[in-house]
């Protein structure tokens, strides 16, 4: 039997919000044989730069004032109740304080909300990898970390939010003075 080559473009979701659509053509080589093998997969992206519209300075500065605020809130826990209060505080504190800032990036941008906001959860975890030199931690701080990229994004998708709604109420108010 011979091979067949299966061709599926794609528009990818950046593309579908912005004038300069990115599209692929994601190719797969399939023996029908046995169409789990395949032979070889190409993958092409014809797109601008991928990080040209990321605000870098934002993210990490808001990494560092998510890092900072978790310490604001776990050190007092800490002295006054003790360790295992404070742990939880953590993780707690972890989640509130990169949806916060991540609602904080989300405010000035115009695209990719969601990778904005995941990205200040990472650049938290680097900066407090950093701060306790990669030493082993409870699995509670790992769970905590997860919860960081978890809460800037939900942050930054709820500015989205917040900048559609607005930008439809001041369409919405444009027509209404262009009708009278």
């Amino acid at each position: 039997m011979a091979e067949f080559e299966l061709r599926i473009p794609l528009l990818l979701e950046e593309g579908i919000r912005s004038s300069n659509p990115i599209t692929t053509d994601f190719t797969v080589t399939v023996h029908p044989v046995n169409f789990l093998q395949y032979e070889s997969i190409h993958f092409p992206i014809y797109s601008r730069d991928m990080t040209k519209n990321i605000h870098w300075a934002r993210i990490v500065i808001a990494g560092f004032l998510v890092e900072a605020a978790i310490f604001a809130v776990f050190i007092p826990v800490f002295v006054l109740l003790g360790e295992q209060p404070g742990i939880y505080t953590a993780v707690l504190a972890s989640f509130a304080m990169a949806f916060l800032f991540g609602m904080w990036v989300g405010r000035r941008i115009e695209s990719r909300f969601v990778l904005h906001g995941m990205l200040v959860g990472v650049a938290a975890t680097l900066v407090y990898i950093g701060l306790s030199f990669a030493q082993p931690e409870p699995w509670q701080y790992i769970v905590a970390h997860g919860l960081k990229i978890v809460g800037g994004a939900l942050g930054a998708r709820v500015a989205e939010g917040r900048k559609r709604k607005a930008t439809a109420q001041r369409e919405t108010a444009a027509a209404e003075l262009l009708k009278e």
